[in-house]
């Protein structure tokens, strides 16, 4: 995952002291400062709710240790409520992140729902991909969750990404119009989705859930669409018609571009990346986002055949020259209109 985990409640039965609260804080900056110097921790774990850090070098050496993380603290939102009983539309999760860092504004609580539609080459959570694996869980829970924290997330909010948000179109509306409608104050909702799932006939299936959105972080595979069929085995076009649909909104968009090798690292892929989101006069901020490999384990722990074998990391020196290409292509596209 592009950040680390740092967990607050792990299979206690009450909800975490302050001082935990504040220890795994504390934790959570020491996991994001070292991802952004491009290192993970190993994570082990001594009995209670704070996680013992064992620096590690190359991430992707330790994922193993991340997802170990990811399944002793699956979700634990018993301590919150009882997932059987719930006013709202239930949703399927495959883990929680508590002090996101890289989903959207500020500090964030974040949601990562099961189940995807594509099958992406370098796809680094193909554990998520199934829609009836992960864990139950209610918004209840979940707002209690984020409750319990309320005072980290003051800059934040709270992101769903997954998997693909859409696929649980009831449930992530249900959450975002709940923590909208919190008693303590107002939650900044955010959506991370690769808007696949957004069906432009029936438009009113998502109705709810973009009602509810305050910021959208939309993942363009590829600009071209042979390319990305290549990339993603999907076709762009429903993709493109989300993002028709949330510039006709208004909404707030943030859109996010993996960069491969031999792939997505052409300057005229990124100027054409530029010139097909010129027309959404919503996009707010663009991320280049440089592959890596740290799903590859993943890959062979599920027997599944990695796509990319062999295509090394993209050398994050070149993120700004492809980011300005981007923006040149946009702004080139956005001429031609007037």
């Amino acid at each position: 995952m592009y950040a680390c985990r740092a967990w607050l409640h792990l299979g206690s039965t009450k909800p975490p002291t302050v001082f935990a609260r504040c220890r795994a804080f504390l934790l959570g900056r020491a996991f994001a400062a070292e991802r952004n110097r491009g290192y993970l921790y190993r994570v082990w774990y001594t009995p209670g709710p704070v996680p013992v850090l064992v620096p590690g070098r190359f991430a992707h050496r330790h994922v193993v240790a991340v997802e170990r993380m990811i399944a002793l603290a699956q979700l634990e939102l018993d301590a919150f409520g009882d997932a059987s009983a719930t006013h709202f539309t239930p949703g399927r999760i495959h883990s929680i992140e508590t002090m996101g860092t890289v989903d959207g504004p500020g500090t964030r609580f974040v949601v990562f729902v099961q189940g995807c539609p594509m099958r992406c080459a370098y796809c680094h959570n193909p554990d998520t991909w199934s829609p009836h694996a992960g864990s139950a869980a209610t918004v209840e829970q979940i707002a209690a969750a984020f409750e319990s924290n309320r005072a980290f997330y003051r800059n934040g909010g709270i992101t769903v990404s997954g998997g693909e948000p859409l696929l649980q179109p009831e449930f992530v509306a249900d959450l975002f119009a709940h923590m909208h409608a919190l008693p303590h104050g107002r939650v900044h909702t955010c959506l991370d989705s690769c808007g696949y799932a957004f069906d432009p006939e029936h438009p009113e299936r998502t109705e709810r859930v973009l009602d509810e959105t305050d910021l959208v972080l939309l993942d363009i595979k590829h600009a071209d669409p042979a390319g990305h069929r290549e990339l993603t085995g999907c076709d762009n076009t429903r993709i493109l018609a989300f993002g028709d649909e949330l510039a006709r909104r208004g909404i707030k968009t943030v859109i996010r571009h993996v960069v491969v090798p031999g792939y997505t690292d052409a300057v005229e892929e990124c100027e054409a990346l530029g010139r097909l989101i010129a027309p959404w006069r919503n996009v707010v901020g663009l991320e280049m986002l440089p592959y890596h490999t740290m799903g590859v384990v993943k890959y062979e722990q599920l027997g599944i055949p990695y796509k990319l074998e062999g295509v090394p990391a993209m050398d994050k020196s070149r993120i700004p020259e492809l980011r300005t290409a981007v923006l040149r292509g946009m702004k080139a596209g956005r001429s031609s209109q007037q």
